[in-house]
């Protein structure tokens, strides 16, 4: 089979790397140079906290498990940053709207625990929190992608399987 993936930003990188581990003759073609669009340009953040309704919490989770997945695969994942993600409001309805989602989260079998002032504190001892805020939510699968860092690395791969990038 042969295929054209045009851009090589992280979805055509990542459509060129597959498409490489299944035989198929690739060509990438990018107007601008790799990580040139927006990949180059955006903020990526996995998780799927305040996905609703359930079905789109559910393709955000299997994105999460899919990049762990290719970090196992590859044997390692300089894109991923790691970190978690904490949430908090002082008392009053956004910490209200807080409460209801975790639970839908925890609900939803999603890693989600709430954790006191202490334990923020060993995570980000530099963080200062309101002097109201008596606990906070901890979503530790959450994390930074390094886009960029990412799209370099498959389409390393993807050239070392054949792939031609112009």
């Amino acid at each position: 089979m042969q295929a054209i993936v045009i851009g090589a930003g992280v979805v055509g990188s990542g459509l060129a790397f597959r498409l490489a581990q299944a035989g198929a003759q690739v060509t990438v073609l990018e107007r601008s140079g790799p990580v040139g669009g927006t990949t180059g340009s955006t903020f990526a953040w996995i998780n799927s906290n305040q996905k609703t309704p359930e079905d789109y919490f559910a393709l955000n989770l299997a994105g999460m498990q899919a990049h762990l997945a290719l970090r196992d695969e590859l044997g390692e994942a300089p894109w991923l940053l790691g970190g978690g993600n904490l949430i908090w409001f002082p008392p009053g309805p956004e910490a209200d709207d807080l409460e209801r989602n975790t639970q839908r989260l925890l609900d939803w079998n999603y890693n989600a625990v709430w954790i006191d002032r202490q334990q923020v504190a060993e995570l980000e001892p530099g963080l200062r929190l309101e002097e109201d805020v008596e606990r906070v939510a901890y979503f530790p699968d959450e994390q930074p992608v390094d886009a960029p860092v990412l799209t370099r690395r498959l389409l390393d791969i993807a050239r070392r399987l054949g792939v031609t990038v112009r």
